[in-house]
């Protein structure tokens, strides 16, 4: 029997969600504070020091080649409304399954910009899930030099579970990995 005591573990904690059929994972504990005062730099932080937490997570065999994760951090600066900021993290092959809020803002805020529509005018949109997010613009304001648009975005999430992940030393695939890079194509 194997001495559990002896070994290095790494654990990591996540609730499991889907927005329209799009799987997401939080990451609650195990990955490092990203340094930074802001969320971009902590991103940038994460891609440049961290990477190894992302792989873990997001990869074989604990994740997949499309997942999608969030890193749940303090906002920035502390007196900010807002309790806390994310940013994402994707496996290597991600693909939306469903419209996405970012995408959906995007989209009402270009189709705006270009006169198609004006404010009060709501959309729907749906990604290869079919599960729609409904959107309003709402107005513009100016921020500096750019026009931007406030959109309201609406869509569905569910709570698919929690999760401890455990990384073991022993491991030979304790760091993930990626069919691609693991394919005899990958060298061709």
């Amino acid at each position: 029997m194997t001495n559990l005591a002896a070994l290095s573990i790494v654990t990591y904690r996540t609730v499991e969600m889907h927005t329209g059929g799009e799987p997401v994972r939080l990451v609650l504990e195990g990955f490092p504070e990203p340094s930074g005062a802001s969320v971009p730099e902590k991103r940038h932080d994460a891609a440049a020091r961290l990477d190894l937490h992302r792989r873990r997570l997001m990869l074989e065999p604990r994740g997949h080649a499309e997942m999608y994760g969030a890193l749940v951090v303090p906002a920035a600066p502390p007196a900010s409304p807002c309790a806390s900021r994310h940013f994402y993290m994707f496996g290597e092959g991600q693909i939306d399954r469903s419209a996405t809020g970012s995408g959906v803002t995007a989209r009402m805020a270009v189709d705006a910009a270009r006169g198609l529509i004006s404010p009060g005018a709501t959309r729907a949109f749906a990604g290869a899930s079919g599960v729609p997010f409904h959107a309003e613009l709402l107005d513009a304001e100016q921020l500096g030099p750019h026009r931007a648009w406030r959109v309201r975005v609406a869509g569905t999430a569910a709570f698919s579970g929690t999760a401890t992940w455990i990384v073991d030393d022993a491991d030979a695939l304790r760091d993930g990995f990626s069919i691609e890079d693991q394919s005899p194509l990958s060298s061709l």
